[in-house]
């Protein structure tokens, strides 16, 4: 999903649950919204150490282009791991979140955006097209299909 529209259903989401929980108030409103796009930021890691290169512009053009490979190819290629969207993260993030109130808003964030994310992938038929187990990646790092 792009980050404009990550965006877009984040400020709704974050009204919503607003008017659900209005005792989350704004400051914790502002923290599930900004947490909800900001887990991006593992994506821009992945361009910056891979290229060297700090251009927001052509790291998300990099992503675009990484994804029409994928369009194109006959090989189920998978993306570079995307730290934050793993499996394990998320579980680290749901135990810190027991005992702290700020973390369970970041949590809810995360967990908007990877829901976000997984029912975007399964509409265009793109599960394969990211790994959500780190230990999994690290497996199967040599694996040729990931790039």
């Amino acid at each position: 999903m792009l980050p404009k529209t990550h965006m877009y259903i984040g400020i709704l989401f974050s009204i919503i649950l607003y008017f659900i929980f209005p005792a989350i108030g704004f400051f914790g409103i502002l923290v599930v919204f900004l947490s909800s796009v900001l887990i991006d930021i593992d994506h821009y890691a992945i361009y910056v150490y891979r290229n060297k290169d700090w251009s927001l512009k052509k790291a998300f053009d990099w992503f675009i282009g990484f994804k029409e490979l994928r369009k194109k190819s006959k090989k189920k290629w998978v993306s570079p791991i995307s730290i934050l969207h793993t499996i394990e993260v998320l579980f680290l993030i749901s135990i810190l979140a027991i005992y702290n109130q700020f973390v369970f808003l970041i949590l809810i964030g995360f967990l908007f955006h990877s829901i976000c994310d997984i029912l975007e992938m399964g509409y265009k038929n793109e599960l394969y097209g990211r790994e959500f187990f780190f230990m999994n990646y690290i497996m199967n790092y040599n694996n040729e299909k990931y790039l």
